[in-house]
């Protein structure tokens, strides 16, 4: 049974931990680089999920005393969408409708409806963000290494 809750500071650890091993299977598939490790090692250290626990609306999915899964999502100006900055499952928890729930949960929180940006080069991604009725409404690029990544933005209606 999985249950999804707000992110707690003792869960730091396990989120980077999860965040790396995603962002890894998702995104390295020709290898990695040092490139790469710098910004893993960076935007996936325990202390970076520290500060988006304390700062940003940050939920887990949680299979009794395990984490497989996590949720960013930036606190707006008012009025405003939500960002979604992270959506994650470990690989083998993905495809069960746990995606679903927890992008359901994030959208509870956002009462304008949330914004995202998804790399073009993740099909997989951006089939289910567009089942779940988000919309590309814009293109943005993700720069890593002084390479620019083309990302679509897609974005939810408000609740």
């Amino acid at each position: 049974m999985f249950t999804i809750r707000p992110a707690e500071i003792k869960d730091s650890r396990s989120l980077a931990i999860i965040g790396q091993t995603v962002w890894i299977t998702t995104y390295a598939i020709e290898g990695i680089r040092n490139s790469f490790l710098d910004f893993i090692a960076e935007e996936f250290s325990e202390a970076h999920m520290h500060e988006r626990i304390k700062t940003e609306q940050v939920l887990v999915v949680e299979s009794g005393e395990h984490l497989c899964g996590y949720a960013v999502l930036e606190r707006p100006e008012k009025e405003q969408k939500s960002e979604l900055v992270t959506l994650y499952l470990l690989p083998e928890f993905q495809g069960n409708g746990l995606g679903k729930t927890l992008l359901d949960e994030a959208i509870k929180l956002a009462p304008q409806g949330i914004w995202l940006s998804c790399y073009e080069g993740n099909q997989k991604a951006l089939n289910f963000y567009k089942k779940q009725g988000l919309t590309v409404t814009g293109t943005r690029y993700f720069e890593l290494d002084n390479e620019k990544h083309l990302n679509w933005i897609l974005e939810s209606q408000p609740a």
